[in-house]
């Protein structure tokens, strides 16, 4: 049987697992809200410890925390970042309030492990309280939120970046090195005016650097954390010293690569993630209209659409309205779809 520690919460007592790290609302969590598979996404926990870290640095300098607290808290911060702990976050994405439960999660996971570091027993709240020291000055209405924003930020520049880089310089590679293939071109799935397999896929690459460029102007939305709002984005009861331009500075100095600190006070702006989910969106159908006229060549489709349909080059919008499709296969044989 796993040994058990009693733990306190505003509801009363809960029962925590003895060598886990997360304290009674958690619990309460994942006895309630254990709903499917998908757990909170990884990226959200540094993502946390970043702004949790930021946070301590933001009270520390206006003086509303001391500084045994200050480096408590920020050593755990910098333990969670190095990798460390990330079992004791367990909580699934399905969950009551704005983040609340996972806001909790991590405020009692750095809390506990400040009272294993000071000595106190866990569960003790000495000398590091989850919500007056961890969560000070914060809510999870502002704190969720800017979390999401960090992980879009940092995933955006040190992964989605590099990735579609290195596909445009490989097409771009491509460009050049079918500069002088000349091939048939197409329009509407018909024989057209020829050109060079060069200058075809220089389509592509110009659409992948456009996307580029849109990527990093929908990231200046992101930057703009809203810690600092509160709960309903008036800034109470935070601290007259404690600006939002103060926490974000301190985001912006622990987050890499370091992106300017822009204070978005009472704006909602987890609305500027839908302006990069718009970008994704952008990026895959560039994709797309890069492999399908190809796949059909490849195929030796004839296409016979009904008229209106010849001005659409998209094949969702073809295998929607389900035109005819013959297939001339290798062997000499054929099959309509």
């Amino acid at each position: 049987m796993t040994d058990i520690r009693k733990e306190t919460d505003s509801l009363g007592e809960v029962d925590v697992p003895a060598d886990k790290l997360w304290g009674a609302q958690t619990q309460r969590s994942l006895e309630h809200f254990s709903i499917g598979k998908d757990l909170m996404p990884r990226e959200m926990i540094t993502a946390y410890a970043t702004l949790k870290k930021a946070a301590a640095n933001a009270n520390f300098a206006s003086e509303r925390l001391d500084q045994k607290r200050h480096d408590l808290i920020a050593r755990v911060c910098d333990e969670i970042l190095a990798g460390q702990h990330h079992d004791m976050f367990p909580l699934h994405v399905w969950m009551t309030g704005s983040g609340t439960q996972f806001n909790m999660n991590v405020n009692e996971v750095i809390s506990n492990r400040c009272c294993q570091i000071a000595g106190s027993p866990l569960g003790s709240k000495m000398p590091v309280h989850p919500n007056d020291h961890v969560n000070m000055a914060q809510s999870s209405n502002d704190s969720f939120p800017s979390a999401m924003n960090i992980a879009a930020a940092v995933n955006v520049k040190q992964r989605l970046i590099p990735a579609v880089k290195a596909l445009h310089d490989a097409i771009a590679a491509k460009v050049e090195e079918w500069k002088d293939v000349i091939k048939i071109g197409r329009t509407h799935m018909q024989d057209a005016t020829p050109l060079t397999l060069g200058q075809e896929w220089s389509g592509y690459e110009g659409v992948l650097a456009d996307d580029l460029d849109r990527i990093e102007d929908g990231l200046k939305g992101v930057y703009g954390p809203a810690l600092g709002g509160t709960a309903v984005g008036t800034a109470a009861p935070d601290h007259p010293r404690l600006k939002t331009t103060a926490k974000a500075k301190r985001i912006a100095r622990i987050t890499p690569p370091r992106p300017p600190a822009i204070p978005r006070g009472v704006r909602k702006v987890s609305l500027c993630l839908f302006a990069g989910e718009n970008e994704l969106v952008r990026i895959r159908v560039a994709e797309d209209r890069a492999s399908s006229p190809d796949f059909f060549l490849r195929l030796g489709c004839e296409f016979v659409p009904s008229r209106s349909w010849l001005q659409q080059s998209q094949l969702r919008h073809l295998a929607l309205h389900k035109p005819r499709i013959t297939i001339h296969s290798l062997d000499g044989s054929q099959s309509s779809i």
